[in-house]
């Protein structure tokens, strides 16, 4: 199960950080690649994609609140092109996109674009399955 990086700057040499829009964005390598998104300020909720599951987290507690296992077998999601991202980076085999729509936002999902999406924003967190419904949604607290 994922855990979240510590709150200093001791992510491992291995790990990739990222902060764009407010919303910082830690992959981590190993048998089942994985990252997690949550608020610059590590308040509020944080989304995980791996590519076995998907799950949401309380930041100060680190209490599971949403998990998913990513389907075996799934259509997949189209390209996702949208003029309002200004950053994307994929590692291990986990794609992330940022947004400064809504006060900054995170878009995360596996790079074949199969199974489940995940969106960390200044407001709020959720998941979302390949046919763009909600499966999870919980608002950032204040």
């Amino acid at each position: 199960m994922f855990q979240l990086p510590p709150a200093s700057s001791a992510a491992t040499k291995h790990d990739i950080v990222r902060t764009y829009a407010g919303i910082q964005c830690t992959w981590q390598g190993g048998y089942d690649p994985q990252m997690s998104c949550f608020r610059s300020d590590r308040k509020g909720y944080a989304g995980a994609v791996a590519r076995s599951y998907v799950s949401v987290y309380a930041v100060q507690t680190d209490r599971l609140l949403f998990h998913r296992d990513q389907p075996v077998r799934s259509p997949g999601a189209g390209t996702f092109n949208d003029k309002r991202v200004f950053q994307r980076e994929s590692h291990g085999g986990i794609t992330c996109a940022w947004t400064r729509t809504g006060g900054g936002a995170a878009i995360c999902n596996r790079a074949d674009r199969h199974g489940y999406v995940v969106v960390v924003s200044r407001t709020g967190v959720s998941v979302a399955n390949e046919r763009s419904q909600a499966v999870y949604v919980k608002n950032q607290p204040a």
